[in-house]
């Protein structure tokens, strides 16, 4: 029997720790776990967090990591919205100076161009040329033709642009150097609608599908085109990214329009093999990327849909960030302060559901991270209180006493028991509340008259006292739980106003700031985490968003399954729960976990 030296020509390593990220194929011996490794490549598609703004026929640029997509239609609208992408979420970026749909383009995150399409309408071809710093768009030299559905590769200062519909489908390719056009050489066969590869270059690409060749591909070396192997079946409207000899394509439909759009092929610089397939068919969607690691953006599926997907080709299992059912609390309500984590949380008061509703709860239940049991009473029933610390040293204070009082009162927590502690400064409710019990942070709320005034008060808890710190920027209330950090570095976030204006402000153990404001205004948001890393979810009225912050700006992250507000959440930004809310009053209990990946390697122990 041959070895594996003699099959291979290769020799086995000996090495004491598995390598990371490796190559497909290789083999190796463990000797710290005395095992015989060998990394399998994989390929699918992970969900990942929804654009905040769904369109198709949108252009992208950049990497998997590092993307950016622009433009698009909300038909019959063109769009001017650009978003970027980190790997994980989504966040707003400067608007392009001209909406178009159809649109076209190339380059980076942070040097991307944007060519051609339609605008206002999708009859309306125009040649607009905008090139984009990561930042803002500014107006490049029009592309030589009014064309829609033409596409792109290389970078801004060596890009090519090919193919497209003006009055007919289009052959022509064209050159750009940063500032001019120039022609390249003409395609075999003209299309539109088409992928290329993102990642190639103005000496070499590759251009695949589109109509109305269907199934037909080719490639340019700088001067012209050459026939290369088709597709396994015709189709258009697709997208894709990598090289012109390591690339992949996905989405889009076959001839007649007939709604395929998840089907997803890897090429080898020779041939087309069917991969794994999308999660979700759709066409008229955006995308861009390498061979390994690419994204699917939004698109029809009939409607528009927001849904972004990862493209995944590597010996790395990713686990898509989601959230994911968790056990009811026993008693359902809203407006009830939450503290802790995922596997040891505390929820705590709350307003009952139903004919109880207007008579605010002195329950509290403890989690661990599968069911729900119930611990010992509040000492005041109350609803619309802030909350914070941990299952076995948690702080609750202020809220609801119906009819109309609001509560001073606060409250410690050492996981059987609740003591009354010192009184708030101020009376109030629907405030916020972060840190521990012995270094804690109320903030915002409102009284009882009516209309209601908001606060921008703010007070901080050592264990025995409160006292007032700064003011607020802007007075806040609907604010349970949706702060996060310490009392030397916070953030804190809400919406107030008609119509709804987001404010999140940061405090740095001295002083308020305002901060980024998050993609989508809501008011009755929950949230976990710290300053650089906090998570802000659900929220007024029956939100589903859910949106990380990193301390400057904020991204998308996948939504919840239920869209609520006035639940009570805690955790981490990697790793958090919420628990009730409204409307209408809710028991149920849902788990984010972050996005994360493992290398795979089939394990043959001999021992």
């Amino acid at each position: 029997m041959a070895d594996y030296t003699e099959l291979k020509g290769l020799k086995v390593k000996y090495l004491d720790s598995d390598p990371s990220p490796g190559t497909a194929g290789d083999v190796w011996y463990n000797t710290t776990t005395a095992q015989l490794k060998s990394f399998l490549a994989t390929t699918a598609f992970s969900a990942s967090s929804p654009v905040l703004t769904a369109r198709s026929y949108g252009g992208s640029a950049g990497t998997q990591t590092a993307n950016v997509f622009f433009g698009g239609e909300i038909y019959p609208n063109p769009n001017a919205s650009t978003e970027e992408y980190d790997g994980t979420g989504w966040a707003s970026s400067n608007n392009m100076n001209l909406g178009r749909g159809s649109i076209g383009g190339f380059g980076t995150q942070t040097a991307a161009v944007a060519v051609a399409g339609t605008h206002p309408a999708p009859s309306d071809r125009v040649a607009n040329v905008e090139e984009y710093n990561g930042s803002s768009w500014t107006a490049g030299e029009n592309y030589p033709a009014s064309a829609i559905n033409s596409n792109g590769s290389g970078t801004l200062t060596a890009g090519i642009q090919m193919g497209g519909s003006t009055t007919a489908t289009q052959d022509a390719s064209n050159e750009y150097d940063g500032t001019d056009w120039t022609a390249g050489g003409d395609m075999n066969s003209a299309r539109d609608a088409f992928m290329t590869a993102t990642q190639g270059t103005q000496t070499a690409t590759l251009a695949a599908g589109g109509g109305p060749a269907g199934a037909n591909c080719e490639t340019y070396d700088g001067s012209s085109w050459t026939e290369v192997g088709n597709f396994p079946v015709a189709c258009g409207n697709n997208k894709g990214g990598g090289t012109q000899t390591n690339a992949v394509s996905y989405g889009g439909e076959p001839p007649g329009g007939v709604p395929a759009g998840v089907e997803a092929y890897t090429w080898d610089g020779t041939s087309w093999t069917a991969s794994a397939n999308m999660a979700k068919h759709r066409i008229q969607l955006a995308g861009s990327g390498t061979a390994t690691a690419a994204l699917a953006i939004s698109g029809v599926q009939p409607g528009l849909i927001s849904d972004t997907e990862e493209w995944h080709n590597t010996f790395t299992v990713v686990t898509a960030g989601a959230w994911a059912s968790g056990g009811d609390i026993n008693t359902a309500r809203d407006n009830l302060g939450g503290a802790g984590t995922q596997t040891a949380g505390l929820v705590f008061g709350g307003d009952k559901p139903g004919p109880a509703s207007g008579s605010p709860s002195n329950e509290s239940e403890e989690y661990d991270g599968s069911s729900w049991t119930e611990g010992s009473n509040l000492n005041t029933s109350r609803s619309g209180l802030g909350g914070a610390g941990t299952q076995t040293a948690g702080l609750g204070f202020g809220g609801y006493t119906y009819p109309n009082g609001r509560s001073v009162a606060s409250e410690e927590y050492n996981g059987s028991s609740w003591t009354e502690g010192s009184n708030l400064n101020q009376s109030r409710a629907n405030l916020g509340g972060l840190g521990i019990q012995t270094a804690a942070i109320a903030y915002g709320g409102r009284d009882a008259s009516s209309p209601p005034n908001s606060y921008d008060n703010t007070e901080s808890y050592d264990g025995s006292s409160w006292t007032a710190l700064p003011t607020l920027n802007q007075a806040l209330q609907f604010a349970p739980t949706s702060g996060g950090g310490t009392t030397t570095a916070a953030v804190v976030t809400t919406a107030t106003g008609s119509p709804l204006t987001d404010y999140t402000e940061e405090y740095n153990g001295s002083a308020w700031s305002d901060a980024g404001k998050k993609g989508t205004a809501r008011y009755n948001v929950g949230g976990a985490g710290t300053q650089t890393a906090f998570l802000a979810f659900g929220g007024g009225p029956n939100r589903t968003d859910t949106e990380e912050y990193d301390g400057t700006s904020w991204a998308t992250r996948p939504s919840l399954a239920t869209g609520r507000g006035k639940g009570a959440g805690g955790g981490t930004s990697a790793s958090a729960f919420y628990a009730g809310g409204a409307s209408p009053d809710k028991a149920n209990t849902e788990e984010f976990t972050a996005e994360t990946s493992a290398a795979t390697a089939k394990t043959i122990d001999f021992d």
